[in-house]
């Protein structure tokens, strides 16, 4: 700091000067009675203005303007005694907000215009979200409304796509999900509905493609996957078939080749480990890979079974229908 004037006391008084490391400024100001007061000025270290303002006796004082080492603008601020009050507006990266501050606190309505065209309206009182939540589009259709109390989501949150038609549907309480929920695609084809309680997922949860194809079926039990899972292609052929406890893969769990139904692989766990036996399959249905995990790790004698060998093993006469895994399954025990 320099030419800084200190009276009796040792308190500071008068102009003063701050510089970066690099000798360029940093700031300058005034001091009066030990205490900032009048304009000051602040620059980056490499040279550009990044602030001005005004103190009273101490405290922020009046408009305070503040910009990007840029030079783009960063902050238009009122101020009264140390706090913000009065008219604010701020520029960022893909966002601008404006409203009025009170004491220091956000209050009245505030709005966020993005860089997308996007316009959201949120009311403020006492520095906290309360009341209505609106969201527009560029020409001016309303893409989302809600209510908050105290910060908190409550009551039905929707929204809607560009053409109007519904996009999602949510129920809050102490700004928790709880009920159903629903979203649909911009087709208008319903793309998700799930069941929640305080927040988590709770009950079944469904999903669908543009199309209306399902695409998932299953339970969730306080957030986490539990009982049968079932997943599905985009032409509706089966995916897989699983059970879950306590978000852990439990049982036996079946995957199919796309489009087929034919069976591609299957395996036991336990609590999440594989445990138990283990195949893998061709399309053609013949078993290519059979063997044993305990625990997560393989044991015993893995098999890998030739193609050949396996429609060989399928065409063969048996005692009774045996199917063709079933056929093949004899070939692997051989030792």
């Amino acid at each position: 700091m320099r030419a800084c004037v200190r009276r009796k006391g040792g308190q500071r008084h008068g102009p003063f000067v701050r510089f970066h490391r690099g000798g360029r400024k940093q700031e300058a100001g005034e001091y009066r009675d030990g205490r900032r007061h009048g304009p000051y000025r602040s620059w980056h270290r490499r040279g550009a203005l990044i602030e001005t303002g005004s103190y009273l006796a101490g405290k922020r004082n009046g408009e305070v303007k503040r910009w990007y080492r840029s030079g783009k603008p960063r902050s238009i601020e009122q101020w009264r005694n140390g706090e913000r009050d009065g008219a604010f507006q701020a520029w960022f990266r893909n966002s601008s907000d404006r409203g009025d501050y009170a004491l220091g606190k956000k209050h009245g309505r505030w709005v966020t215009d993005v860089y997308t065209g996007e316009r959201k309206h949120t009311t403020w009182h006492d520095g906290h979200k309360q009341g209505l939540y609106e969201a527009f589009g560029r020409n001016g259709q309303r893409l989302e409304q809600g209510r908050f109390e105290g910060n908190e989501r409550v009551g039905v949150w929707q929204g809607w796509w560009a053409d109007a038609s519904q996009r999602h549907r949510s129920t809050y309480v102490d700004g928790k999900r709880h009920g159903v929920s629903q979203r649909w695609h911009p087709s208008g084809a319903l793309a998700e509905k799930l069941s929640w309680s305080q927040g988590l997922r709770e009950g079944r949860g469904q999903r669908w493609s543009p199309k209306g194809t399902l695409l998932l079926d299953g339970t969730w039990h306080l957030g986490r996957r539990h009982g049968a899972f079932r997943t599905f292609y985009l032409d509706g052929s089966p995916e897989s078939v699983s059970r879950w406890v306590d978000d852990k893969l439990t049982g036996r769990q079946d995957r199919y080749w796309p489009g087929k139904a034919a069976l591609m692989l299957t395996a036991h766990w336990r609590t999440g480990q594989l445990d138990g036996p283990w195949a893998r399959y061709r399309k053609d249905g013949t078993l290519e890979i059979r063997g044993t995990f305990r625990n997560g790790e393989r044991v015993g004698p893995w098999r890998t079974i030739d193609a050949k060998d396996a429609k060989d093993a399928a065409s063969k006469p048996t005692n009774g229908a045996a199917s063709v895994p079933d056929a093949v399954d004899r070939i692997g025990a051989k030792k």
